[in-house]
């Protein structure tokens, strides 16, 4: 998959190279919860909690939706990664996990700020450290 910028600038495109009627789209106008928070996040390492927010990366084919995953911007759009799905609860506190299909989309549109980081790393650097089920 490789970024193709079109006409309109608040929409990004990551298309197949064989098969371009494949695309992954995020529109940037549509945020789905301002000041997203989840017990998850960790503040510390993400300080600009104010700017988060979540979209949906919609997974299409000739222009119609075969699926969508929710992704949540964090620290002023710093990091752009998959909100976690719950694995259980014990106790009254939820545990989380990334599948392969997020990891997978998290490879493609995945953004980290500070260095080469990876979902991976970023997973385990969470408040709550996320699960990976591959």
């Amino acid at each position: 998959m490789g970024k193709f910028q079109g006409i309109e600038d608040h929409l990004s495109f990551y298309r197949h190279k064989k098969y371009p009627n494949f695309q992954i789209v995020i529109d940037w106008d549509k945020e789905l919860v301002k000041n997203f928070h989840e017990e998850w996040i960790n503040d510390g390492l993400y300080p600009d909690k104010t700017n988060n927010a979540s979209y949906c990366v919609r997974l299409e084919a000739n222009a119609m939706l075969l699926d969508k995953e929710l992704f949540v911007s964090l620290d002023g759009h710093r990091y752009f990664v998959p909100v976690p799905k719950v694995l259980s609860v014990k106790n009254d506190e939820r545990e989380f996990y990334y599948d392969t299909r997020q990891i997978q989309l998290a490879n493609i549109v995945g953004v980290y700020h500070f260095g080469n980081k990876t979902i991976y790393d970023f997973a385990k650097e969470c408040k709550k450290p996320i699960l990976i089920k591959e």
